[in-house]
């Protein structure tokens, strides 16, 4: 059997235990029937918010089946259903009809909040992969400019230079920079091959220099958008 399903499987079991203890509890100890439509309502809401938490939960799903990003709306829906005994079961066991607006307004409140949770939970987690893939791209490519600066560095015989590269490459190994502007990495990795052009051709040091600042000055400009 499919693990997801034996796991859905459970939730539901555990929901149905739920309600019967519930049920169990509020028509044998409390007695909805002595305080009319009222106890009737919040015997059901208790119900409605069991099923509510099983529906959301069983249909909330993490990235990567991350079982650590599931544990935040299993909290909530324990807890959204944890208050709603507690509030009407309260109500049922004390009788006092002069709260039951109160109650409705927590009921509904507490509704809508548990709603607006569990939503915006499953909207961060399905933005989640996306933010992801844009920093393991982000890191990529500072770790492909990094690579390349090491590279420049073993090839550079001009002690005036190679602290210039050195500079550089510790700025690039300690910056971190999210930027998701993708024509400013073209103009990096443009300016980084002037560089090397550079070096290779044995250009003037003066030449060199000044691409490795403008090539800074780029990194600069990206660490700043960040």
């Amino acid at each position: 059997m499919d693990n997801k399903y034996l796991k859905k499987g459970v939730l539901y079991l555990m929901g149905i235990f739920a309600a019967i203890i519930w049920s169990a509890a509020a028509l044998i100890i409390g007695n909805p029937s002595k305080l009319g439509g009222s106890g009737w309502f919040s015997y059901a809401f208790v119900l409605v918010s069991i099923a509510v938490a099983v529906t959301c939960f069983s249909l909330h799903t993490a990235p990567n089946n991350d079982s650590s990003l599931i544990g935040i709306p299993f909290y909530y829906s324990i807890l959204f259903v944890g208050l709603s005994v507690i509030i009407n079961g309260a109500f049922l066991l004390t009788e006092t009809m002069s709260i039951r607006p109160l109650i409705i307004v927590a009921d509904v409140i507490l509704l809508v909040v548990y709603l607006a949770i569990i939503l915006f939970s499953y909207l961060y987690h399905e933005r989640l992969p996306q933010k992801i893939r844009k920093a393991e791209n982000q890191l990529s490519f500072t770790s492909s400019v990094s690579n390349t600066l090491g590279s420049l560095l073993a090839m550079c015989a001009d002690p005036d230079t190679h602290q210039a590269l050195k500079s550089l490459k510790e700025k690039v190994d300690y910056s971190s920079n999210t930027s998701k502007e993708p024509q400013l990495n073209i103009e990096i990795t443009d300016k980084l091959a002037s560089v090397r052009a550079s070096i290779e051709r044995k250009a003037d040091k003066n030449e060199v220099i000044l691409l490795i600042e403008e090539l800074g000055s780029l990194w600069d400009k990206k660490n700043a958008m960040q």
